[in-house]
């Protein structure tokens, strides 16, 4: 018999990464916004009643950052009360919780990689509507895994490098923000670790549940991440040789939520928990293809 897994948020980068994923002994199955409404007390319950799920997935999620702050009933909706229903609903039945969250529950003033421990301090109110949603899980469910990402991005949704390519079509030069660092992560990558927590989970594993860090590397700024975006541009197509990124700083670039000027991730604890392959570390393998997939979708 197959372990049957619900992914909430499976419209979005990294669930609609996991659900696509073809996994022996795992029943994956997708439920986006329409599908389910996490915010939705009686809609959840008709879920779990539906699909009596043996694992649930939490990858819904508000996450515009600016307009969370004038949406803030709107992101801790999602954030909060979305996360508290399932945890409660998963409590119920003893069914395990692996849960999304973000670097944004930091304000980006330790001077080096943040570990689990750390005291968290949000900016803004995404990253307190976040931060809300892990102290609810962990209030009502033992059983959960929350992990920590940075900066996700793919080929087939809106992101950093999606929105990068589409200015460079435009404008010979772009501006980036320099002073703001992090680990931005493939969301394929993270929906990959998310299968192994899975897999552990469906082993058995003890001493499992708890909080873990998933970063990509190396670390790096905006604009840095800007610049290797631009350069397999670059190599992919001519039309972008003459595009050019100039640096400025957080307070020139101007935001409606003020942001973690370095909320890099430490890894450690999930490497020493799984026997993770290397290559889902490293950016460089991920961001070329994504790139390729991005200029095939915007210059038809």
């Amino acid at each position: 018999m197959s372990n049957r897994v619900l992914v909430f948020g499976a419209s979005g980068q990294v669930g609609s990464q996991t659900v696509k994923k073809s996994i022996d002994g795992l029943e994956l199955i997708g439920l986006d916004r329409r599908q389910a409404d996490v915010t939705s007390s009686d809609s959840i319950r008709l879920i779990f009643d539906k699909f009596q799920p043996d694992i649930v997935v939490n990858a819904a999620a508000y996450t515009a950052v600016d307009q969370a702050e004038v949406e803030k009933e709107t992101a801790y909706a999602s954030n909060n009360q979305g996360a508290s229903l399932l945890a409660e609903l998963c409590a119920a039945g003893e069914v395990p919780l692996i849960h999304l969250s973000t670097d944004y529950i930091f304000d980006g003033l330790k001077g080096e990689p943040y570990r689990e421990e750390d005291t968290p301090k949000p900016l803004n109110n995404y990253g307190l509507s976040k931060l809300a949603g892990e102290a609810s899980i962990r209030e009502v469910l033992d059983q959960h895994i929350i992990l920590r990402t940075s900066g996700i991005f793919s080929g087939t949704h809106d992101c950093f490098p999606r929105t990068i390519l589409r200015a460079a079509k435009d404008y010979r030069e772009l501006r980036v923000v320099d002073d703001q660092f992090g680990n931005p992560a493939s969301a394929d990558a993270v929906a990959r670790v998310v299968l192994e927590i899975v897999r552990l989970i469906v082993k058995g594993t003890t001493d499992l549940w708890g909080t873990y860090h998933f970063a990509q590397y190396p670390d790096r700024s905006w604009y840095q991440f800007a610049t290797e975006i631009l350069c397999y541009a670059k190599k992919d197509r001519l039309e972008f040789e003459e595009v050019s990124i100039t640096p400025v700083s957080t307070s020139q670039f101007g935001s409606k939520a003020a942001r973690p000027l370095d909320s890099r991730l430490d890894s450690r604890k999930l490497m020493a928990l799984m026997p993770l392959r290397t290559d889902l570390f490293e950016r460089e393998i991920y961001l070329e293809e994504t790139v390729k997939k991005i200029l095939r979708d915007i210059c038809k």
